[in-house]
Parts: structure tokens; sequence; C-alpha cells
């Protein structure tokens, strides 16, 4: 089970809203103050996520309380293999069968543009099915 601490910031019945800071790998790596990935990613990416996560256990969580959020590590791999891949394996099939029509490599960069699209309209297709799922739901572990 993968888990993550964060803090109540709403109690509904069954349900708790959580937040939780966001983490990278800049933070660990020793190229961080001269790398331009950091500030890419500073820019781009708020600092806290809110979630609305299932009490399964039924366990009394109070505002500002700090809890253990977790999710089935077979479920994360899955979805995350399913939702990155998908894209980049009909991206390459776009271009490769783009490469069999005509002698200029258009074709094959619009193959590889409508394969790269069909791709990850279909991840976000399988990420709403996902998504309604329990096994793919965070839950509430303990209060900590």
């Amino acid at each position: 089970m993968l888990q993550e601490e964060a803090v109540v910031v709403a109690v509904e019945a069954g349900n708790i809203w959580v937040e939780s800071e966001r983490t990278d790998a800049c933070q660990s790596c020793s190229a961080s103050k001269g790398c331009g990935q950091r500030v890419l990613a500073e820019y781009a990416s708020q600092r806290s996520e809110r979630l609305l996560i299932d009490n399964p256990l039924g366990l009394v969580a109070r505002v500002g309380d700090r809890v253990s959020v977790g999710i089935e590590e077979g479920s994360f791999l899955q979805a995350s293999l399913l939702l990155y891949t998908l894209p980049l394996i009909l991206l390459f099939l776009g271009g490769y069968l783009g490469s069999f029509y005509g002698t200029s490599e258009l074709p094959a960069i619009a193959g590889s543009v409508a394969g790269l699209a069909t791709g990850l309209l279909l991840a976000r297709g399988a990420g709403q099915r996902l998504a309604r799922s329990c096994r793919y739901q965070p839950v509430l572990m303990n209060i900590i």
C-alpha cells in the first residue's frame, strides 16, 4: 500500500477532504540550484493538492488532523502504465503507419500527431473509468 500524509480540511458524511503537500524529485537532487527544470516545475504546479477520500474504517477525523492516506500499489502501477504508455505506443504506431504513405516525412509526422492525439483521448476516457472504480480510489488509513 502506497501511503502519504495529509491534513483534513473538511469532513462530509462518509468522506473526508484532505490536502497534501506535493513533493518532487528536485528537492533531493544535487543540481537543483542551477537546473531549469526545477524552475519550470515550480512555476507550473501548485504546492498542495485537495482530494476527496473514502473513510471505509469509519475513523473519526476532525479538521486539522494529520492523517495517512493510501492506495493499493498494484492499482497505482496499472493506472500509471495505462495512462502513460498508451499515448506513446499510439504515437509510434501512427508514425510507423504514416511512413508508408509518400516519400516525404510529412505523412509520418501527421500519423504521429494523430496517434498521440488518439492515445491522449483514449487515456483520458480510461482515466475517467478508472476514477469511478473503488480499487483506484485513495482511502483513509489512520489518524496520526
